[in-house]
């Protein structure tokens, strides 16, 4: 006969309950945990000239153990060369406040994706691009496929060339001249490109250039000295609703923004000095894309970047964001 006294009683009830509550944990993470990979979008970004940007979202990986090996190689080309893995995004709270903005004014949650970028590769070239997708848990995939990057914008000769002089210019000048910033815009047409030659051209013009890929419209500094506009309140160029314009080499000083292209496309703003706005570049809406910004140099009115508060949070070199950013192109 097995007898069971009253203190083995004890010990085997409670550990009866010890292993029921263990299970009941497990079961209950179960419940609301799913480790296992399940591939969804995937999302090759645009290029710029030198990078190949990807998003591969999930569901699923509550562990955030997933990983994506990314490999690349020239078109036709043989051996393929390792690239970073793609970055584990899993759903992490950031925290953008800036003081004074209140609790929580600025608190974002991340999507569940993995994503990263291929850098360094070549402008204007094909490559082949292979991802292979892997959870330990249960789940794969693979993506391979053919991209290019981008080659840097440049625009065609020109035939019609306009010059704008400051008012008063004393010397010669080449026709078909100007001397008036607004007159002289309002005379581009797709394919003309202005020459701005030295001195100072009063600025807050609202521009809408509307120019083809192949007739842009070009705005460029003769290179006879430095082509300022100048704007002391306002906005010193507005180019939205733009289309194929290229801005280079002049000096945009003063105002609130000095370069504002809302709902502007295929812009290319090159070798720019902007000094002395509360924004160098801006754009706040989503249906801006292929912009290229290369070259410039921007100086603020805030002297300190620390610390931070909500007035001083204005104080931004180039700020383009809107309802699906990642559509819009900075190089």
């Amino acid at each position: 006969m097995f007898f069971i006294g009253p203190l083995s009683a004890s010990i085997w009830f409670w550990s009866f309950v010890a292993h029921a509550f263990v299970l009941l944990l497990l079961f209950a993470r179960s419940a609301r945990a799913d480790d296992v990979l399940h591939p969804g979008v995937f999302r090759s970004d645009p290029p710029t000239l030198h990078s190949l940007s990807f998003r591969w979202y999930i569901e699923g990986d509550d562990d955030g153990d997933a990983s994506c090996a990314v490999y690349y190689r020239k078109e036709g080309a043989g051996e393929w060369l390792d690239a970073l893995p793609l970055l584990r995004v899993n759903r992490e709270e950031v925290d953008r406040d800036f003081e004074h903005y209140g609790e929580n004014a600025g608190r974002y949650t991340v999507g569940n994706l993995l994503a990263g970028s291929i850098l360094f590769l070549e402008p204007d070239r094909a490559y082949e691009v292979r991802l292979d997708l892997f959870d330990p848990d249960g789940g794969s995939g693979s993506q391979q496929l053919i991209l290019r990057t981008r080659a840097e914008p440049r625009a065609p000769e020109l035939s019609r060339v306009l010059h704008l002089y400051p008012a008063n210019f004393p010397g010669a000048m080449e026709s078909p001249a100007f001397t008036s910033p607004a007159r002289a815009f309002a005379a581009l047409t797709p394919g003309s490109e202005i020459l701005v030659h030295a001195g100072g051209h009063v600025g807050g013009l609202s521009l809408s250039l509307r120019g083809r890929a192949e007739a842009p419209i070009v705005i460029r500094a003769a290179g006879d000295g430095a082509a300022i506009f100048s704007v002391v309140e306002g906005n010193n160029f507005d180019l939205s609703n733009s289309a194929h314009v290229f801005v280079e080499g002049v000096v945009l000083r003063g105002g609130r923004m000095a370069l504002l292209a809302q709902n502007a496309r295929d812009l290319v703003v090159r070798r720019c000095l902007i000094e002395g706005a509360r924004y160098g570049i801006y754009n706040g809406l989503a249906a801006s894309e292929n912009w290229y910004i290369a070259g410039n140099v921007l100086t603020g009115t805030d002297e300190h970047w620390e610390p931070r508060t909500q007035e001083g949070a204005a104080e931004t070199g180039i700020a383009v964001f809107g309802a699906d950013t990642w559509w819009s192109i900075i190089a």
